[in-house]
């Protein structure tokens, strides 16, 4: 069950993590199957998204501590069990359709913001 106290903690995480659509993919499916183990292919399928972009959100969220490559296969991903905690609570926060909304929309202005950012350094 959602707990609307949790929404600040989840709005710091999705502004310090999500800068793209295919994080935020990822972080759902994530969500939804914490004891996944997912390649860049297999998370291509899953959320539509070009491969290139995949593995480029893959790199970061690995860069980030949020997930971990499978020590027998470099090729497998899978959830920190540091993130556990908020990933349970970005779960249930998904299946609140208010919590669901808003969180989409910390995401969408998220993205906004840093691919603003980016574009005002090239000159």
């Amino acid at each position: 069950m959602y707990n609307s106290k949790d929404f600040p903690e989840l709005s710091v995480f999705i502004k310090d993590t999500v800068d793209c659509f295919e994080k935020w993919n990822i972080l759902i499916h994530y969500s939804r199957q914490p004891m996944a183990q997912e390649s860049v292919c297999s998370l291509t399928k899953l959320t539509g998204r070009p491969q290139e972009a995949i593995k480029t959100a893959i790199d970061d969220l690995l860069m980030q501590g949020v997930l971990y490559s499978n020590e027998n296969n470099q090729e497998n991903y899978h959830l920190s069990s540091e993130k556990a905690p908020i990933f349970e609570k970005l779960k249930s926060g998904m299946t609140d359709k208010s919590a669901r909304l808003r969180l989409l929309m910390v995401a969408v202005e998220s993205i906004r913001i840093k691919s603003n950012s980016g574009k005002g350094e090239k000159k």
